[in-house]
């Protein structure tokens, strides 16, 4: 009879250890999903940045040349630069070589995130370009960017809307 209860003590001991294994397979689980989700949040909230920007972009080519309006867009935190590039102008000033290259392996596009920890840190946006002569025209966002959306006409008679400081 002392034999039988120490044997159900054993199973006790075994059957208390793999609930725990199970405990902790559970919990590993659920925080490697939370995990991704934050990942995946920030791309959705950069996804939703661009469209804004393209809402913004699109809206205003539509306006009459010399039209401006000053636009907040709100960023992941993790974003530390957002430039705009005009691919036909020659690159101006003085960047860092991991822009450079991405600048140059991404020709036709316009609007570069850095750093490019993003699943898409590159788009484009039809009629945007950066005023004056920096090129790109980058922007420390630090959660928000603000800009000044100016609509211009080209030298090639096309409208373009130039994002400025």
């Amino acid at each position: 009879m002392i034999r039988l209860q120490k044997k159900g003590v054993e199973m006790q001991v075994f059957t208390f250890l793999f609930a725990l294994f199970l405990i902790a397979l559970i919990l590993g689980y659920g925080l490697k999903s939370v995990v991704r989700l934050k990942s995946v949040s920030e791309d959705v909230d950069l996804g939703d940045f661009f469209f804004q920007l393209r809402d913004e972009v699109n809206t205003m080519s539509s306006f009459e040349v010399g039209s401006s309006k000053q636009v907040t867009l709100f960023l992941p935190k993790k974003v530390e630069r957002v430039c705009i590039f005009h691919g036909g102008r020659e690159i101006a000033g003085t960047i860092d070589t991991t822009l450079r290259n991405t600048l140059e392996t991404n020709l036709g596009k316009n609007v570069f995130v850095m750093p490019p920890a993003f699943a898409q840190n590159v788009f484009f946006i039809d009629h945007l370009r950066p005023a004056g002569q920096d090129n790109p025209l980058c922007f420390l966002p630090k959660g928000k960017l603000q800009l000044t959306l100016e609509t211009t006409l080209g030298d090639d008679g096309k409208v373009y809307v130039e994002a400025q400081r």
